[in-house]
């Protein structure tokens, strides 16, 4: 992990929850697949703007930087006037977090730590920090231009352990 994501992370928990003396907590795959899934809804209403752009490196930066936004207001309306660019780079390292972690899912017992006390409203943004903030994409950028985002709700698999 970047030391600049490590402490992005440690400034969003501690705005959110007593860290002190605290062990941190395993999740499994399933469970930030949970956590990552909503992002899908914040890239819906995009979708159909972004998927047939190229993905564009230059953009990486203003991405960072809009998941930096995101862990100071983890909301929608904080990537509302993102450059289209910025928002194909946001989507290609989602889609590339949910395939890392969905094939994490039977390799690894635990695939991201998390504080214990930390609100579970608060771990989906904990989530996409860990994942998105200064992502090395593991995959070749894929063609998006025929992308359909799943369905809103997780699938009942992934909520039901």
């Amino acid at each position: 992990m970047h030391p600049k994501t490590a402490a992005l992370l440690q400034a969003y928990v501690e705005r959110r929850c007593d860290l002190s003396g605290q062990p941190p907590q395993g999740l499994d795959g399933m469970e930030v697949l949970a956590l990552l899934w909503p992002l899908n809804d914040v890239f819906r209403p995009m979708l159909a703007r972004i998927r047939t752009l190229p993905y564009v490196r230059r953009f990486e930066a203003a991405a960072d930087d809009a998941i930096e936004a995101w862990a100071e207001v983890p909301d929608a309306a904080t990537w509302s006037n993102l450059e289209p660019g910025v928002w194909r780079v946001l989507l290609e390292r989602h889609q590339q977090a949910l395939t890392v972690v969905a094939v994490n899912v039977s390799l690894r017992p635990v695939v991201m730590m998390v504080p214990a006390l930390l609100p579970e409203r608060d771990r989906p943004g904990f989530a996409a920090i860990y994942w998105l903030h200064r992502m090395k994409l593991l995959m070749p950028v894929r063609d998006r231009s025929t992308m359909q985002l799943p369905a809103a709700a997780a699938p009942g698999s992934m909520t039901q352990h």
